[in-house]
């Protein structure tokens, strides 16, 4: 629990500084009325964005709880390295890769109509990319990932399963384990 986390720790935080906790639904609007106008230094809605079914309305809010300067810092759309991974990986294995570059695209384009949204409610945008690569040291694993990953072409990767397989295996008696590049986006966004 954060909150105890912070309660515990908090002669540890800079004199004058404090964290406020408040709990309630965020995509409802009464909430953000509640909560004081243009008082914040910071707010966090980290791994957030994916559950929400109303993102514009959201940020807004956030937009209008910050005071001027201050952050809003915020996961968001882009494009993932570990796509990159896999379409080599399977150039390399003489494979289809439109899939994955179809979803190269798609991320492409929500990336850019994030930034486009966060834009209109910000005036500094900056998208923070820190690396977080996975390591598989099981062939099954890095498949199940890869199944994950492509769940809408799950019948061409079973068809090349044996192929894909023997790759990963291959890796492994070479280099311990299987590396897949990956990133998670950190939206830095200033009011």
């Amino acid at each position: 629990n954060f909150e105890e986390f912070v309660a515990e720790h908090k002669k540890e935080l800079t004199e004058n500084s404090g964290i406020k906790f408040f709990w309630g639904d965020v995509e409802n609007a009464d909430v953000w009325k509640a909560l004081p106008q243009k008082q914040y230094d910071y707010v966090i809605g980290h791994y957030l964005i994916e559950f929400l079914d109303d993102v514009d309305g959201f940020i807004g809010r956030v937009a209008n709880v910050l005071k001027e300067g201050g952050i809003f810092s915020v996961n968001g759309p882009a494009v993932s390295k570990e796509h990159l991974v896999w379409k080599k990986i399977f150039e390399e294995l003489n494979l289809k890769t439109n899939f994955i570059k179809d979803v190269l695209q798609a991320e492409k384009m929500q990336t850019e109509q994030f930034a486009k949204l966060m834009q209109m409610h910000y005036q500094g945008v900056t998208m923070v990319e820190l690396d977080n690569g996975m390591r598989y040291e099981d062939s099954e694993v890095a498949l199940e990932r890869l199944y994950h990953r492509y769940p809408q072409n799950r019948k061409y990767i079973e068809e090349n399963e044996h192929i894909i397989k023997s790759y990963f295996d291959k890796v492994l008696e070479e280099e311990d384990a299987i590396f897949i590049d990956n990133t998670s986006i950190f939206w830095h966004c200033i009011k």
